[in-house]
């Protein structure tokens, strides 16, 4: 990863990789330096978009650690979100080539994409 770019917007955070310009992360309720910290320890980062940057179709994923994931199920019996996604560690270069795989395979030929109104619908942000 050469550079992180970062475009903070009402608690929206916009990425973008100077090694992967086909694709950015939206992450919803904000990314600070203390999150890229804490979500490996947490295993856990929800409320993000795969935006590909040809078409702007944005796709939801929730990252989770395998012990995350086992931890989550003995509580409730059962671990659900909008695009699991589940990765050895939730890092920021995990998820940054774990997209990056997503994108090249059939992952976006077979979700359901958001639009960019339907996320302000959905999280009542207003605009980015």
């Amino acid at each position: 990863m050469n550079s992180e770019n970062f475009l903070t917007t009402r608690d929206v955070v916009i990425m973008t990789f100077d090694d992967h310009p086909n694709f950015s992360l939206c992450v919803v309720h904000g990314f600070s330096e203390r999150d890229k910290i804490e979500m490996e320890w947490r295993g856990w980062l929800g409320c993000t978009y795969l935006v590909d940057s040809e078409n702007k179709n944005y796709w939801p994923l929730s990252f989770y650690d395998p012990i995350r994931i086992a931890q989550d199920t003995e509580v409730t019996g059962y671990t659900e979100d909008v695009g699991l996604i589940v990765i050895q560690k939730v890092t920021l270069e995990k998820i940054i080539n774990t997209c990056y795989s997503l994108l090249k395979g059939s992952y976006t030929k077979y979700h359901k994409p958001f639009t960019k109104s339907e996320i302000y619908e959905l999280y009542c942000l207003g605009q980015f």
